[in-house]
């Protein structure tokens, strides 16, 4: 394979999310991503995607990573199969002022501070997790009462999250 250089335009179709040129985005992809990012510069403190398998949730978290407004830190959860603790540990980790806690995760009170610390109010961070449906449901309700607290406190941690029809009934 040739060095890229900046004059270059470097494609690769055949990773497990191609870029964009080689992916048709129906007028409802479009219309999906638009609504997600809208609901970041918005601050929503918890935005859910639903949808059957293989019809582009992953590829639309994607497309909004790409689209993601400035002062907004962002992780990913790709590996959804956890509870509360390692939830709240991921995110607490990725954040540059955490030195690691003693004893487990940190709590919600100690995590609240640690984002306030690290998100002045005009910066959010934004959770995003795929095959959010594998999330125990000690995670599912530690996201609901962080989105909770984030929408009474300017909107500093946000929440995307994106599974299958199983995600709906919990």
């Amino acid at each position: 394979m040739p060095n890229p250089d900046a004059n270059q335009n470097i494609y690769y179709p055949f990773r497990s999310t191609a870029s964009r040129p080689f992916i048709f985005a129906s007028p409802i992809h479009e219309f999906s991503v638009d609504r997600l990012v809208a609901g970041v510069r918005a601050r929503r403190a918890l935005q859910v995607l639903i949808g059957e398998p293989g019809t582009g949730k992953s590829t639309l978290l994607h497309f909004l990573l790409e689209s993601i407004p400035e002062h907004t830190q962002t992780l990913f959860c790709y590996s959804s199969a956890i509870d509360s603790g390692q939830l709240l540990t991921f995110v607490a980790e990725h954040l540059p002022d955490h030195h690691g806690s003693r004893g487990g995760p940190p709590d919600l009170e100690s995590f609240q501070r640690l984002l306030r610390m690290n998100c002045p109010p005009d910066h959010s961070l934004l959770v995003i997790v795929d095959e959010a449906q594998h999330l125990a449901p000690s995670a599912l309700d530690l996201m609901l009462d962080i989105t909770d607290w984030s929408a009474s406190s300017g909107g500093r941690a946000l929440f995307v999250a994106a599974g299958d029809e199983e995600l709906e009934r919990r």
